[in-house]
């Protein structure tokens, strides 16, 4: 499954994506993916990460409660700035234009609505703009959840740094297949 979802990425979006060790699939074990590396389309290096979740059994349990916490650990992510004002992130994940009628079904959709509760531990966030300007932000930890239903999808993120460095944070991200 690890090189379908590699594959997938590669024809859907500009950058790649590697997936080392993989385990996810399992309705009663631990899911996993030990290292994912994304990279942008001049193939540099943008985060290294891994991904825990619990069993995926318990997404359909409905008395449950939320699925999760899915947790990613990003040892590093290095964002690059260009001239024309995007990012070697938003370069890696640009979707690759195609006919509108296959657009329609492209994607993860669903007919019931879930909801996913998330953890990111960014260990150590480099960036750089375009004009050669650098720094760094240790200890970012953010929080939140995915809806994912069949109107659309929703994530929100909440967090701050460690150091103080970064105190608050909030993002919210809303798409529709």
């Amino acid at each position: 499954l690890d090189g379908a979802i590699e594959e997938w990425f590669s024809e859907n979006h500009r950058g790649s994506l590697e997936l080392g060790d993989a385990w996810f699939g399992s309705l009663y074990g631990q899911q996993s993916i030990d290292s994912l590396i994304l990279r942008d389309p001049d193939d540099e290096e943008v985060l290294r990460a891994s991904l825990s979740a619990p069993q995926l059994g318990e997404l359909f349990d409905r008395d449950r409660g939320p699925y999760g916490p899915v947790l990613i650990r990003v040892p590093l992510c290095r964002l690059v700035a260009s001239r024309e004002g995007s990012t070697n992130l938003a370069r890696a994940l640009e979707r690759i234009p195609r006919e509108l009628e296959l657009r329609r079904s492209d994607g993860l959709s669903t007919d019931r609505p879930f909801e996913i509760t998330l953890a990111i531990d960014l260990a150590r966030l480099r960036w750089a703009d375009a004009h050669g300007a650098e720094g760094v932000l240790d200890g970012i930890r953010l929080e939140g959840q995915l809806f994912w239903g069949p109107d659309g999808t929703r994530l929100v993120l909440s967090g701050g740094s460690a150091s103080g460095a970064l105190e608050s944070v909030r993002a919210k991200l809303e798409f529709w297949w």
